[in-house]
């Protein structure tokens, strides 16, 4: 691996830190009607880590033409999702 993309990598791995954070700063302020809460947008990342990135990935791995249809996934739901807190671990885990 190259200096160029250690830093990326390194990056990558910092993110997950880096959300928790932001999100916990907006974490129990008010929500406009219509919009998400921190913890509704940390599932929504947790959502798009699991349908959209990782079979995209998967796809590159195993198909020489891959086709990617659009896919807005909502919020994630699972174990631990109850709690803003649970959300950062789950999305953590997920991003890893």
């Amino acid at each position: 691996m190259n200096r160029d993309q250690a830093r990326a990598v390194e990056r990558l791995a910092g993110f997950p830190a880096e959300l928790a954070a932001a999100a916990r700063h907006g974490a129990g302020r008010p929500v406009a009607p219509g919009e998400w809460t921190a913890r509704e947008v940390v599932l929504h990342l947790v959502a798009v880590e699991e349908e959209v990135f990782q079979r995209r990935l998967g796809q590159l791995a195993t198909e020489d033409h891959p086709r990617w249809p659009w896919v807005e996934p909502g919020l994630w739901s699972g174990p631990g999702d109850a709690t803003f807190e649970g959300a950062i671990e789950v999305y953590a885990a997920w991003s890893c």
